[in-house]
């Protein structure tokens, strides 16, 4: 278990401080959140929602290439900049274009652009990917996709829905696309996947329709009686945040950010919490964090598993911060 006062930081050494270099003619619009930065080999990538593009640097911060900006539909153009999410092993970007209906990939070694439409109507609000090009869709339940998680072959084609066990009271919901939570891929397989309808993460892998495991999230409350649900009221304001998973593979324990109701009410949010599971199916504490004080973790999107990330300002700068690399202590934990 975790013992209490147990900071985040507990569990990881610093490695080394990347300061990101830019040409003249470029500029990163905002410090990165959650979902905007990968790290793996000698690449350092951040997704510039804002400027509908995406840089890639090395590890001692030089500037190696910027994707996007191209207005339109051909190779290497995009109508809009989504989501995105890297394979590490086969080295490429992936860029999800909802307005296009498509994937792009791009390839960092040969510098090649490919594209895999997909034209199903699925609110796609997350996705990774596995060493082969599966690609795993994290998606309010709708229409003959009745599930949480839609798995595409390499040519876009859908092979299944798993995680089916959807709830009919949240239909309203699940139209208006409100999910939040992650999806995550293991290195050997096991999917991870929470979102806001089920205090719980769930754990499973894709041969499966149901998942077989779940650690019940503690103290997790959506504060909404049926008739609330039923008719659309305050729901917004009522959830709580689960957002992105931060998993050391090697030790087999899962870190989600959870930011719950008391605290998102607040005009500005003092503490958030890390809860701690390990992949058997346990709850194993709460690590309680402090954004003004402590180590504030960034989910690697695709990138190594062995580092963490986060970062840190930097004031009256082109590039508005530093990105900060650490990496798992090797613990034991009872």
């Amino acid at each position: 278990m975790i013992e209490k006062g147990a900071k985040f930081d507990d569990f990881i050494t610093f490695v080394r401080r990347i300061t990101l270099n830019l040409p003249d003619t470029l500029f990163i619009s905002t410090i990165p959140s959650s979902r905007d930065v990968a790290i793996f080999d000698s690449f350092v990538i951040i997704f510039d929602q804002m400027n509908m593009g995406v840089f890639v640097f090395n590890t001692d911060g030089k500037f190696l290439k910027f994707y996007g900006g191209k207005k339109g539909s051909g190779p290497g153009e995009f109508l809009s900049m989504d989501y995105f999410f890297v394979d590490r092993w086969n080295k490429l970007i992936y860029i999800y274009d909802y307005l296009n209906k498509r994937f792009t990939t791009h390839n960092l070694i040969t510098d090649s652009f490919k594209i895999i439409d997909f034209k199903e109507e699925l609110m796609l609000r997350h996705f990774c990917v596995d060493s082969l090009g599966y690609i795993y869709i994290h998606h309010p339940p709708l229409g003959k996709y009745w599930g949480f998680i839609t798995i595409v072959d390499p040519a876009g084609k859908i092979t299944k829905t798993i995680h089916t066990g959807a709830d009919k009271k949240f239909q309203n919901y699940y139209n208006r696309g409100l999910l939040n939570g992650d999806i995550y891929l293991t290195s050997t397989g096991l999917i991870l996947e929470s979102n806001i309808f089920y205090p719980h993460i769930f754990i499973g892998n894709n041969k499966l329709n149901q998942f077989r495991k779940s650690c019940e999230i503690p103290d997790y409350s959506l504060e909404l009686k049926d008739d609330d649900i039923l008719k659309n009221r305050d729901y917004f304001y009522k959830y709580p945040f689960l957002e992105s998973f931060i998993v050391n593979e090697e030790m087999g324990l899962i870190f989600q950010i959870y930011i719950p109701t008391k605290e998102k009410k607040r005009k500005k949010i003092e503490h958030f919490y890390l809860n701690v599971f390990d992949t058997s199916g346990f709850f194993l504490g709460q690590l309680k964090l402090d954004p003004s004080e402590d180590i504030v973790p960034i989910s690697n999107q695709g990138g190594d598993p062995n580092y963490i990330i986060s970062s840190e300002p930097r004031l009256n700068e082109k590039i508005p911060f530093n990105i900060l690399l650490y990496k798992w202590k090797e613990l034991e934990i009872e």
